[in-house]
């Protein structure tokens, strides 16, 4: 074995036991011989980057009073030279408060990457990055309070077709981006919100029915087409039957472009 894999081994055998020992059963004494006394830590804002051992020292006997069965499970483990990179899972269940959120017993899990650099065998600093995003989500703190998340692509079709067979045009019109594209049969290309305010104008005097009935809807990603059947009676009492379909693609939560394509006969 070359001196090199030897010191490569021995650096990755130290990063294991950080996990294994330190991390996972608690034995923060054993920092002493595997960490560098101004240890420096370079974390994400979640978890902040405490500077000195001692501060790890306490930050781990901390972290296991408010998390149970704190377990992080290696997966890879890659070394060059002094430096160590390492992926892995860990988990726990939250018995205290954590970033405001109260204790639920309830089980944590989330993925993380880290890289160590070691000097004489010992560990000198520390670059990691965590799914900070899945542990706010399991702890309830996102999407934050008071701020719900977009509704997803099915719902906003779900809320087109009710705010159309209800009548309901002002709900309507606030689904779609106030720079909305669309191309439409009669209308053609339209650019803007404007235009669709004229039409939701014009639909309320010219219709005493005005009905949509999805056939068919398919949504893959933030795209989605249906096949409709549209029910309807102007209001000079002509009746009408058509069937058409809607292409839209959606952004934030609104609906950015639509196509709209149906028989144009009944409307001569």
């Amino acid at each position: 074995m070359s001196t090199t894999t030897s010191v490569e081994e021995r650096n990755k055998q130290v990063v294991r036991n950080f996990y294994e020992e330190v991390m996972n059963k608690g034995r923060v004494e054993l920092l002493d011989e595997i960490m560098e006394e101004e240890f420096d830590d370079h974390g994400e804002a979640f978890f902040g980057s405490p500077h000195g051992r001692s501060i790890i020292r306490g930050g781990i006997q901390g972290v296991h009073s408010i998390l149970q069965d704190l377990n992080v499970r290696l997966e890879d483990m890659i070394a060059s030279g002094d430096m160590v990179g390492v992926r892995g899972t860990m988990s726990c269940k939250l018995v205290g408060p954590l970033a405001g959120a109260a204790p639920t017993g309830n089980e944590l899990s989330w993925k993380g990457i880290a890289m160590f650099k070691l000097k004489d065998g010992k560990i000198v600093s520390r670059w990691f990055n965590s799914d900070s995003l899945s542990i706010m989500t399991q702890l309830g703190l996102y999407p934050p309070p008071g701020k719900e998340a977009p509704p997803s692509p099915k719902e906003i079709i779900d809320r087109y077709y009710a705010a159309v067979n209800s009548g309901d045009w002002d709900t309507w019109l606030t689904l779609f981006d106030d720079k909305l594209v669309m191309d439409e049969q009669l209308m053609g290309h339209v650019d803007g919100i404007g235009p669709l305010r004229d039409v939701a104008a014009g639909i309320k005097t010219g219709f005493k029915k005005f009905l949509m009935h999805p056939k068919h809807v398919v949504v893959e990603g933030n795209e989605a087409m249906v096949a409709w059947n549209f029910e309807a009676e102007t209001a000079d009492g002509k009746q009408l039957d058509i069937d058409g379909a809607n292409f839209f693609r959606f952004a934030n939560g609104k609906i950015v472009y639509m196509q709209n394509y149906h028989d144009t006969k009944p409307f001569d």
